[in-house]
């Protein structure tokens, strides 16, 4: 193996880490922890940085504006996020789209592993510890076995996890590697992709899926794929794992969907109040998801936090700068409702790891075209 695919290797280890499993949660924090990784991912930047057009720096300000005006102090840890996204933007596109394979290669390798594991531990006795979660809000703790994590609540421990503390992890990188890749099912990495995201029950797959079937399938299979599914909720309605993991998520209540539950009540009040304050555009100073949105993650908790202002830019800014480099228009729009879709369900778009699934599939569909 060459050593710049190791390189790249390590890069996408380190993206992966960023993604939070659980053998990490101990040091996921830590401050050294965090330089090492941004260190990683720097030294393989800087070596590839590309040629700056008006494109690359309108991105790049717009992105580096409102991540200063996100981080309302300014410390070391809030500098290395800082620059290590803008080292991402900066990448040349072939680089990078290789980089977004090693990872997607790091990742499958982590999902075999957790499958097999998962497997297991449904037929046979393992080895387990109880470890606490790794976000302070969650009301339940997990069973750590190797390479798996699976979630001591009744609502959640049936959804396949791998290792990270949530189902839905998984459930919102995978649909970004499938698009990037067609949904191409002959690949055995795509088709372990998919294996996982159905095993997640994660809501945003299945509905991301379906947009994509519609968008880019033929009438003939968007229809068979419609009558299969009609097909199995009839078979399978009264199935009581199912009920209780999937089916319950299409059900229709106070006007919305049971799935949708990105926004609790207390968000919901307390953003109708904000889009009638005087906070609206700039956002609120004094933002705090205990107080205002426990327990969601809404693209409303970006706007009361940052403003409408920065809401608007942010997503000018992807789409500004995606539209010339994905010249398929149906990819476009997909890639559009992808990044949308993404911030309405988990906007923590200045993590490094959802920048890195929001930006590097323009480099990668850029490349591949």
């Amino acid at each position: 193996m060459r050593k710049e695919t190791v390189i790249e290797y390590l890069y996408g280890v380190a993206v992966f880490l960023y993604c939070l499993p659980f053998y990490i949660w101990g040091v996921a924090w830590n401050l050294y922890f965090v330089a090492t990784l941004s260190a990683i991912i720097g030294f393989v930047s800087i070596r590839h940085f590309k040629p700056v057009t008006w494109k690359e720096v309108f991105f790049v300000l717009s992105i580096t504006l409102i991540q200063v005006h996100h981080y309302k102090e300014f410390n070391f840890h809030i500098a290395i996020n800082i620059v290590t996204v803008i080292f991402l933007v900066l990448t040349e596109h072939e680089k990078l789209a290789s980089l977004l394979d090693k990872f997607k290669t790091v990742l499958c390798i982590s999902l075999l592993l957790s499958l097999v594991n998962w497997l297991l531990v449904s037929a046979i006795p393992v080895p387990y510890k109880i470890i606490e979660p790794l976000n302070a809000l969650k009301q339940y703790n997990y069973s750590a076995y190797p390479f798996l994590v699976v979630a001591n609540d009744p609502m959640f421990s049936l959804r396949f996890h791998g290792m990270f503390d949530e189902a839905g992890v998984i459930g919102s990188i995978i649909p970004v590697l499938l698009f990037i890749d067609n949904y191409n099912l002959k690949s055995k990495r795509n088709l372990l992709l998919f294996i996982c995201g159905l095993l997640s029950v994660s809501f945003y797959f299945m509905v991301f899926t379906a947009v994509y079937c519609m968008f880019k399938l033929k009438i003939k299979y968007t229809v068979s794929a419609i009558l299969l599914c009609a097909g199995l909720y009839i078979g399978f309605k009264d199935n009581a794992m199912l009920k209780e993991t999937l089916w319950w998520r299409f059900e229709i209540e106070d006007n919305k969907l049971k799935g949708d539950n990105r926004s609790e009540e207390l968000l919901d009040d307390n953003f109708e109040d904000f889009t009638r304050s005087d906070d609206l555009l700039l956002g609120n100073p004094f933002f705090n998801v205990e107080d205002d949105a426990y327990y969601s993650s809404s693209y409303k908790m970006y706007i009361m936090e940052e403003g409408l202002i920065s809401f608007i830019v942010l997503v000018m800014a992807f789409a500004m700068y995606s539209f010339p480099n994905i010249e398929n228009k149906k990819t476009y729009i997909l890639y559009l409702f992808l990044f949308g879709s993404m911030m309405y369900q988990r906007p923590y778009i200045f993590a490094f790891m959802y920048m890195f699934i929001l930006y590097s599939p323009i480099a990668y569909l850029q490349v591949k075209k």
